[in-house]
């Protein structure tokens, strides 16, 4: 075995498991353990720290990398801003000596849950985004969808033991923004693919590429946590991506629901 300052995780969130087997049967350790890969494992409907245990229960760190960050931009230099949810020591000498940039700026939380949960769940509002923006359902829709999608995600991170602020932030607000609003994003594109051929499987096939927002909805929906009277608008994109319900109907449905409070 070998053992390194620090092994950044980067891979499809679904593969993650079988890439942390990996690592523990070559006998690989290191002092940090940092994931990027933002999603819901589909088989046991684990975040990134539970399927990562076995190597960070030994090391100083576990930290998720979470934010509005399309990789295109890092790479050309662009300013980016990201958060880093950790438990463990020495983390931010870590990330202060090595990450952290003039143009890549790092901010550090505790609450390492919250961040977990508002990178994953934010590609599946996306998608509700996308359909509605593909549907032409208006600007005042989209605002609707993201902040009512934002406060379904923050409910749904309470119960995992993450704490409120955190959604307001950059692996909240921030990455649901980036992600809901532009075309770069591969969750939109399948939203508005859907909204465009009105059906699941050719919208997935347009996208082509790996849309993490699809495998969420497949775990969120084994999990039974999703209903429409606590999760009205993951409920109905969940309906509609995995239940072939017709995009117009839910959307309208959600967007004209009775009056109740905030």
């Amino acid at each position: 075995g070998r053992k390194y300052d620090a092994i950044f995780f980067v891979t499809p969130f679904q593969a993650l498991e079988a890439v942390v087997q990996l690592v523990r049967k070559k006998k690989i350790t290191a002092d940090h353990y940092i994931c990027a890969s933002k999603g819901i494992d589909i088989n046991n409907l684990q975040l990134s720290h539970e399927i990562m245990k076995p190597l960070w229960l030994k090391a100083a760190s576990f930290s998720q990398l979470s934010g509005p960050t399309f990789a295109c931009e890092v790479m050309k230099g662009l300013p980016t801003a990201v958060t880093v949810g950790y438990r463990g020591r020495n983390v931010k000498q870590f990330f202060k000596n090595y990450v952290h940039q003039a143009k890549f700026r790092t901010y550090l939380t505790e609450d390492y849950i919250g961040v977990e949960v508002g990178g994953a769940l934010k590609n599946v509002i996306a998608i509700g985004v996308g359909i509605a923006d593909g549907l032409q359902l208006g600007a005042n829709a989209r605002a609707a969808l993201i902040v009512r999608g934002l406060n379904e995600i923050r409910t749904f991170g309470l119960s995992r033991g993450g704490q409120s602020a955190t959604f307001s932030g950059l692996s909240g607000l921030g990455d649901l923004v980036l992600t809901a609003t532009d075309n770069q994003s591969r969750n939109r594109q399948l939203g508005l693919k859907i909204a465009e051929f009105n059906d699941v499987g050719t919208a997935l096939k347009s996208v082509g590429k790996l849309v993490e927002g699809y495998k969420t909805s497949q775990a969120l929906d084994r999990s039974k946590e999703i209903n429409s009277k606590n999760y009205p608008i993951m409920h109905e994109i969940i309906e509609i991506v995995l239940r072939s319900r017709k995009p117009s109907e839910a959307l309208k449905r959600l967007l004209s629901r009775e009056l109740r409070s905030e």
